[in-house]
């Protein structure tokens, strides 16, 4: 049961307010990140599609550049897939904050200690035996 109400708590806390703040954050207007993260998923499926018809990664990423990207110099193809980095950098950021902030929640479906509780025993056990 303890298992069920973690992982409740986990998509209540975590994985929900990241999907929120995710989908804002995909379509917010970054200088020069224009359209990025709508295209992030689009490059996601182009990609598993591509690998389950046996395309080779520089089959997939021409495809999608040519296709759905209209970016032509390899200049353009590099700023763009730097700006990918970038973007996904922030949604790592992202969702590692939204983590940080349920783990009180989390930890009170846990029957493992935190760093504190750590401290705390240590206290107890330190102070009862003087």
């Amino acid at each position: 049961m303890q298992d069920q109400d973690r992982i409740a708590e986990f998509k209540k806390s975590v994985q929900n307010k990241f999907n929120i703040y995710n989908s804002l954050f995909l379509n917010l207007p970054y200088s020069n990140i224009e359209n990025v993260g709508m295209l992030i998923p689009l490059l996601m499926e182009q990609s598993q599609k591509g690998l389950k018809d046996g395309l080779n990664p520089k089959e997939i990423i021409e495809a999608f550049f040519n296709g759905f990207a209209d970016l032509h110099t390899e200049q353009d193809r590099i700023d763009f897939m730097f700006r990918i980095i970038q973007y996904v950098e922030r949604q790592v950021v992202l969702y590692d904050s939204v983590e940080d902030a349920a783990f009180p929640k989390l930890q009170q479906h846990s029957s493992s200690l935190s760093l504190k509780d750590y401290f705390q025993l240590v206290e107890k056990i330190t102070l009862g035996t003087r």
